[in-house]
C-alpha cells in the first residue's frame, strides 16, 4: 500500500541521516583527538628543543669557564714562582758567596749544575789534597748548606793541574733554585768565579 512505501521511505531516510550525522561526529571526533596530540606531540617537542638548547649553552659556559680556570692557575702558578724567586734571592747569594769563600785558593770552579736537590761542581784545582781538603771544609762547616759531599771525580790535567768533579745535596729551598734556571731543570754557572784567580 502507498502509505506503507511512503513509510519505509521515510524510515530509510532518517536511518540514512542518522548515519550521516553518526559518520560526521565520529570524524569530527577523530579529527579533533589527532589535532589535539598532534599539538601536543608539537608542543612537547617545542620544550625538548629548547632544553637541549639550553644544555648546549651550558655546555659552551662549562668550556668557557673551563678554559679561564686553567688561565688562572696558570697565571697563579706563574705568579708563585716569581714570588718563590724573589724571596729565595738572598739565599741564592748568600750560596755563591759561601761557595767563594771556602774555595778561595783551594779549587776554582768551572760549571756549577743544580738538577732538583743534587749540586754538582766541577772544576780545576792544584793537587787532589786541596780538592779533599776543599770538600771536607764544605761537609764538616756548620755554616754549610750542601750535604753528603763527595768526590765523584778526578783527573790529572796536561799543566800538571787536577780536574775534579764534586756531587752534594743542596740544603735550600731547591725547588725555587731549580725554577731560576733558564731551561727550568738546572742551574748552570759557566766559568771562573770573577772574585777567583785564574785556575793553575
Amino acid at each position: 500500500m502507498p502509505w506503507r512505501e511512503l513509510r519505509r521511505i521515510r524510515k530509510n531516510d532518517q536511518f540514512r541521516r542518522a548515519l550521516i550525522l553518526v559518520t560526521v561526529l565520529s570524524a569530527g571526533l577523530v579529527g579533533g583527538a589527532y589535532i589535539y596530540e598532534k599539538g601536543k606531540l608539537n608542543h612537547q617537542k617545542a620544550i625538548n628543543d629548547d632544553i637541549k638548547n639550553r644544555i648546549s649553552a651550558l655546555d659552551a659556559d662549562i668550556v668557557k669557564i673551563a678554559a679561564l680556570e686553567n688561565e688562572q692557575k696558570a697565571l697563579l702558578d706563574k705568579v708563585t714562582i716569581i714570588n718563590d724567586l724573589h724571596s729565595n734571592r738572598a739565599a741564592l747569594v748568600r750560596f755563591f758567596e759561601y761557595l767563594a769563600r771556602t774555595s778561595a785558593g783551594l779549587v776554582y770552579f768551572e760549571r756549577i749544575t743544580l738538577s732538583g736537590e743534587m749540586l754538582t761542581l766541577t772544576g780545576v784545582s792544584r793537587s787532589s789534597a786541596d780538592v779533599s781538603r776543599f770538600s771536607q771544609s764544605i761537609s764538616t762547616d756548620v755554616q754549610s748548606v750542601l750535604d753528603d759531599v763527595m768526590v765523584v771525580g778526578l783527573q790529572d790535567a796536561p799543566n800538571g793541574a787536577v780536574n775534579f768533579v764534586i756531587s752534594a745535596k743542596l740544603i735550600l729551598d731547591s725547588k725555587q733554585v731549580a725554577d731560576s734556571s733558564p731551561n727550568d731543570s738546572s742551574a748552570v754557572l759557566q766559568g771562573v768565579a770573577d772574585d777567583q784567580e785564574d785556575a793553575p
